[in-house]
């Protein structure tokens, strides 16, 4: 290969990359899941304080249904809450 011709090929491959990484940010499918995280916040502390469960499992089934790989991150993250939440309301 000459050397001409590498640069053309690292050029048009940062063109297409870059190409994808804004179609990806104007992805706006995604943003429903972090639309619900206050609402399941909201729930996680209601499960603690009140054990009531049932509202909690359907918005979890609607997020993971609706957007399956944005609710891992979001189970992630309301796992680590519920955690700290838990620890924090045993502590006092």
């Amino acid at each position: 290969m000459k050397k001409e011709r590498l640069y053309y090929i690292i050029a048009s491959l940062f063109y297409g990359l870059s190409g994808y990484v804004v179609v990806m940010f104007f992805n706006i499918m995604w943003l429903d899941a972090i639309y619900i995280m206050p609402m399941l916040i909201w729930l996680i502390i209601r499960y603690i304080n009140e054990k009531s469960y049932i509202p909690l499992i359907v918005a979890y089934a609607y997020l993971f249904l609706t957007n399956f790989y944005m609710a891992y991150m979001v189970g992630v993250f309301s796992a680590i809450f519920f955690i700290m939440y838990f620890l924090y309301i045993n502590d006092y």
